[in-house]
């Protein structure tokens, strides 16, 4: 769940103020950025897990679409949205890097 406030300064814009897990209701780490970690930890499951449909229709003179996403943190990402997903035999692609 993402909560934005207006916000004028040469023009009226969207500013994100709170972010929080749809599920367990967490809050990332560090306000303002897409992170769950602490200093040096990596826990952005892509920022935040945005889990993310659009659906719509799209012509060379415009088009329309409804998108629908939730924000999901690491621990309810692992523990709850991988075994779900695996109840209906999806499975993941997980990849491993070093740098």
């Amino acid at each position: 769940m993402k909560r934005y406030e207006k916000v004028t300064t040469t023009s009226e814009h969207d500013k994100l103020v709170e972010m929080k897990c749809d599920i367990c209701g967490a809050e990332p780490h560090f306000r303002g950025f897409d992170s769950w970690g602490a200093s040096f930890e990596l826990k952005d499951v892509k920022v935040f897990v945005r889990v993310v449909s659009e659906i719509g229709e799209t012509y060379p003179e415009g088009g329309s679409s409804v998108t629908t996403e939730f924000d999901i943190c690491p621990k309810c990402f692992a523990e709850k949205l991988v075994p779900f997903i695996e109840g209906f035999g999806g499975k993941a692609t997980v990849t491993e890097r070093d740098w």
